[in-house]
């Protein structure tokens, strides 16, 4: 019986068979655990974006992550937009990324602006007001917790005290599996009848899309 010479080569020794196939087991582990990280960091950097109630967003050209690039939009840009046929209404933010003082210990942060009674606040509050007021701010929970910070805090930032509100993020329910989950965690996300609706995976968000009445 003639057995080829790959196949000899392979099961004469065992011990490298071994090493070959645990070398193999350990890159695809390294491969998904790289993946999962990736998941997660894409759904933190786009759950503002996400979760703020808005069909269109409108940036300088060429930026493609209001939070994580440069982009500047007149002002007179609001009346425009307002003109066009279909829009509702405009709301304008304000972001950008500045070095705050926490406790005496110097942060980079990300700030956002908004209108009180607009869109872009935050959508859960757990402690606090949404609308921070003069010399407010409201902060996430995971910036809260890092620095240790609690509701009448003080953060520092371009030289202005700024007084703590603290941001609960909303749980949420697939209306198709039933999976609760963190709000900022969902993925997937489908509007119908004027309502978000959040989905644990692609199947799920596919199913509801094919029969929205039958889960909303």
């Amino acid at each position: 019986m003639r057995v080829s010479v790959a196949r000899r080569n392979l099961f004469s020794d065992i011990t490298r068979l071994l090493i070959s196939v645990g070398g193999v087991a350990v890159a695809i582990l390294l491969i998904i655990v790289l993946l999962a990280v990736y998941n997660g960091s894409l759904r933190q950097m786009s759950a503002y974006v996400d979760n703020v109630d808005a069909d269109l967003w409108v940036a300088q050209a060429g930026s493609p992550d209001m939070l994580h690039s440069f982009s500047v939009v007149p002002a007179s840009l609001i009346g425009e937009l307002e003109k066009v046929e279909g829009v509702s209404e405009v709301w304008p933010l304000t972001s950008r990324t500045t070095l705050v003082d926490i406790n005496g210990k110097k942060n980079s942060l990300i700030l956002v602006g908004y209108q009180p009674g607009g869109i872009g606040g935050p959508w859960k509050m757990e402690e606090g007001s949404s609308d921070p007021g003069q010399g407010g701010m409201v902060a996430d929970k995971v910036t809260m917790k890092t620095n240790g910070l609690k509701l009448g805090d003080s953060i520092e930032a371009d030289g202005i005290l700024y007084n703590e509100r603290i941001v609960h993020h909303e749980k949420v329910m697939d209306p198709v599996c039933g999976m609760e989950m963190e709000m900022q965690d969902a993925v997937y996300t489908y509007t119908h009848g004027g309502r978000v609706y959040y989905f644990s995976s692609e199947e799920c968000r596919h199913s509801f899309m094919e029969e929205p009445d039958k889960y909303s």
